[in-house]
């Protein structure tokens, strides 16, 4: 009987040619990508966006009187229609229908475009409260940008109506310092100036609030003479204020009267001139509210018709210090198809502010967050290349709450390509 003999299989030629083998085995998975994301363009996928919280069924004589979060909502639905919807599409609310003055906890509900579905809001509740629309017939004032040509000067603004009509929460009319309108003026003025502005709503640091108010009429006619004559130059008065209140107080709001001085001179020093200051107010260590009488400083060149002393009056709060831990850093306007990280994700953020204020102050009043339409190019092109980015973040903080540690003047954001 023969024998048979097993011939050992040689594997030698299963290493020939392996260059092309392998370029062949990623061709193959680059094929496979593409019928998985472009042929199939119905996979579904999840997203994120940011929707400032709104309200619907509020009833005519109410307002509401806190802040409403920005909330995280979670879609999931085919890449296509996601990549191509905006935060603008969606709107997430509370529903206050038939509720009357108060402080209420609601349910967040989002009302979504066809061909998406919600995975998650975060969050899932908010507080809110809602108050008894006041009103309260206030002054316009007008804040003037630019100047007239020389030989030429500006009268008094003339505003009709001088007053209007504010509506809003009695702790937010609280809070107004000044209705406002600004006529910018154009170069090389020689006739009255005549425009119908809009109006503004600021409070005593400056800040525009005019989202919380209804203000009828909404605009108003504003004209100013311009005549040659001598120059002359209505300013601000401005304060000078020397030292600190005591630990554990603040400055909480300073008034001047007289507001404004007249000042009259050459043209240059007129032109150089935006505010008139006062001699220092010393206020180091003070713990309640105080009023001083301080003489103008007034630039070489020119005099003024306030002669005497101004009165100085200083207001000053008690403050603490609060500590938020983990605070998200936020990314607004993130691209379609892309996502953003922070480095560091979270914040440990020191604030201050009144005892009051802080004692109300929930997590969401304290957003930290980075508009990425900041990074679009000049060049016109509109889309923002992945990569890695030094920023600076920004801050939201309630009404006379402010952050004193722990906001960086710089994060790192990463911006890469959403994962199919």
């Amino acid at each position: 009987m023969g024998k048979f003999h097993l011939k050992k299989p040689d594997f030698r030629h299963w290493t020939d040619n392996w260059l092309y083998k392998v370029a062949a085995l990623l061709l193959a998975i680059a094929v496979w990508l593409y019928v998985g994301t472009n042929v199939n363009p119905n996979l579904s996928v999840e997203k994120y966006y940011y929707v400032q919280l709104d309200t619907v069924g509020l009833a005519e004589d109410l307002v509401l009187a806190s802040d409403l979060d920005v909330v995280k909502i979670r879609l999931s639905g085919s890449g296509t229609v996601l990549s191509a919807m905006s935060n603008s599409e969606l709107f997430a609310y509370v529903n206050v229908t038939g509720l009357g003055e108060g402080e209420y906890t609601g349910n967040v509900e989002v009302s979504l475009p066809e061909g998406v579905q919600l995975v998650s809001v975060e969050p899932t509740t908010e507080s809110f409260v809602l108050a008894a629309k006041e009103q309260r017939q206030l002054d316009v004032s007008v804040r003037i940008s630019g100047s007239a040509p020389e030989g030429m000067m500006l009268l008094d603004p003339v505003v009709s109506p001088a007053e209007v009509l504010v509506s809003g929460p009695e702790n937010r009319l609280d809070q107004i310092s000044q209705v406002l309108v600004e006529a910018v003026l154009p170069e090389n003025l020689t006739e009255n100036y005549s425009q119908q502005l809009p109006l503004r709503i600021l409070n005593s640091a400056g800040k525009d609030i005019s989202d919380w108010f209804s203000i009828s009429p909404a605009s108003v006619h504003v004209l100013i003479p311009v005549v040659s004559e001598q120059p002359e130059k209505i300013v601000p008065i401005s304060a000078s204020l020397q030292g600190e209140p005591a630990d554990g107080y603040r400055i909480s709001r300073v008034v001047i009267s007289p507001a404004t001085a007249t000042v009259y001179g050459n043209y240059d020093a007129i032109d150089a001139v935006d505010y008139i200051y006062t001699e220092n107010v010393d206020v180091s260590g003070i713990r309640a509210n105080g009023s001083y009488r301080s003489a103008l400083v007034l630039p070489d060149g020119l005099e003024s018709d306030v002669t005497e002393p101004v009165l100085v009056a200083v207001y000053v709060e008690a403050t603490s210090q609060l500590t938020l831990s983990a605070v998200p850093v936020m990314a607004f306007n993130v691209p379609g198809g892309m996502t953003a990280e922070f480095s560091p994700a979270t914040l440990d953020l020191v604030v201050t502010g009144s005892e009051e204020r802080l004692a109300a102050l929930k997590s969401g009043d304290v957003t930290v967050y980075y508009n990425l339409n900041s990074l679009l190019p000049s060049s016109g092109e509109a889309q923002i290349a992945p990569g890695t980015y030094e920023v600076t973040p920004s801050i939201s903080l309630p009404m006379g709450v402010s952050c004193v540690s722990g906001l960086p003047d710089v994060l790192r954001l990463t911006l890469s390509e959403a994962a199919e």
